[in-house]
C-alpha cells in the first residue's frame, strides 16, 4: 500500500489541476523537507550535463522530470496556473529527491524569482558559453530534438516568444533545420544570462565557461561545500554530433554583428562579475561571490 501511494504521488505531483494540489499536500505531510545545496542553470549547451554527470552517487540531478517542469513553465507564463502552485511543485519535486545536493536544469532559471527566499538553494551556478560557438550548438540541438514534442514546447517559449521574422541571413537551407531566426537565440542568450545575474545575490553565485573544466568542477565543491572525492573529472556528458551543415550558417562576421546588437546587457552583467566574453573562447575565468 505505501508503495502504491508513493508511486500515485511521483506520478501525479505535478498536476496543474485540484488532483496537483492534493498530491502536492499529501507529498508535504509524508516526506520531509529537503531544498538541494546548489541550482544549476547555466545556459544549455554550456556544460551543464558535463557538471551534472562529473558526480557518483546521487549528489547530481540533470534535468530530472524535465517533462513536468517545462509543462509547469509554459503553463505559468500562459497565466493558467498561479505562482503559489508553481511553489507547491517545485518544493515537492525537492521532497521526492531526497540527498540530492545539485539540481541541474537550465530551463529552472526561468523560476529563479518564484521560490521564497528561505526556500531557496543556497548556492548558484552559472555557466555561459561562447556565443558563436553557442548560437551554432543550441540551433544543432534544435534539429536534433524537433521531434520531441516537450522539447519544442520548450523552444516554443525560449525562442517563439520574440515573434521575430526570417531575416536575409536566415536563408532557406537554414530554415529546413531551425524553427527559429537566428536573432531569437542570441535574444534568448542575452535574457537567460541577464535574468540570473540580475536575480541571484551574487554572494552565491559562481559562474565559469565550458572551457574551464575540469578545474570549474573544483571551484563549485569548494563553492558549494560538495564532496570532492565524489567527483569523476573525466566525464563529458552532452555531445551532439553536428547535424547542420556549416554552409547552412550564417558567416562569423553577421553572427558577430547580431551578438553585438542582442547581447549588451548580459555582456555587461558578466563583465561586472570578471566574466570576459570575446569573440572567440575567452581564457579561462572564474568569478565566485560579491562584486
Amino acid at each position: 500500500m505505501e508503495r502504491f501511494i508513493r508511486n500515485v504521488l511521483l506520478k501525479h505531483w505535478s498536476r496543474t489541476d485540484w488532483f496537483g494540489d492534493l498530491a502536492c499536500m499529501l507529498i508535504s505531510l509524508r516526506m520531509p523537507k529537503h531544498i538541494p545545496t546548489a541550482l544549476g542553470v547555466g545556459l544549455p549547451r554550456s556544460g551543464t550535463h558535463t557538471i551534472a554527470e562529473c558526480w557518483s552517487g546521487n549528489v547530481a540531478w540533470h534535468e530530472a522530470w524535465h517533462a513536468s517542469i517545462i509543462h509547469l513553465l509554459t503553463q505559468y507564463k500562459s497565466g493558467k496556473i498561479s505562482k503559489r502552485r508553481v511553489q507547491r511543485r517545485l518544493l515537492c519535486r525537492w521532497r521526492l529527491a531526497l540527498r540530492v545536493d545539485l539540481d541541474v536544469f537550465h530551463a529552472l532559471h526561468h523560476f529563479l524569482d518564484v521560490l521564497p527566499e528561505h526556500e531557496q538553494p543556497s548556492h548558484y551556478i552559472l555557466t555561459v558559453r561562447e556565443p558563436i560557438k553557442w548560437v551554432e550548438s543550441i540551433m544543432n540541438q534544435s534539429y536534433i530534438t524537433r521531434d520531441m514534442p516537450i522539447w519544442m514546447e520548450l523552444e516554443d517559449y525560449n525562442h517563439g516568444r520574440y515573434n521575430l521574422p526570417f531575416e536575409s541571413w536566415d536563408t532557406d537551407e537554414l530554415q529546413r533545420y531551425v524553427r527559429w531566426p537566428v536573432r531569437a537565440y542570441f535574444k534568448y542568450w542575452n535574457d537567460h544570462v541577464a535574468h540570473v545575474l540580475s536575480t541571484v545575490d551574487k554572494n552565491k553565485l559562481i559562474v565559469g565557461q565550458p572551457n574551464m573544466l575540469p578545474g570549474f568542477l573544483s571551484d563549485i565543491a569548494d563553492f558549494c561545500n560538495l564532496d570532492k572525492s565524489l567527483l569523476v573529472i573525466d566525464h563529458h556528458g552532452g555531445k551532439g554530433n553536428r547535424q547542420i551543415p556549416s554552409t547552412a550558417i550564417p558567416d562569423r562576421e553577421t553572427l558577430l554583428r547580431i551578438f553585438s546588437e542582442e547581447c549588451e546587457v548580459a555582456v555587461r552583467l558578466l563583465s561586472d562579475v570578471g566574466i570576459s566574453i570575446k569573440t572567440a573562447l575567452s581564457p579561462p575565468e572564474v568569478k565566485v561571490g560579491a562584486i
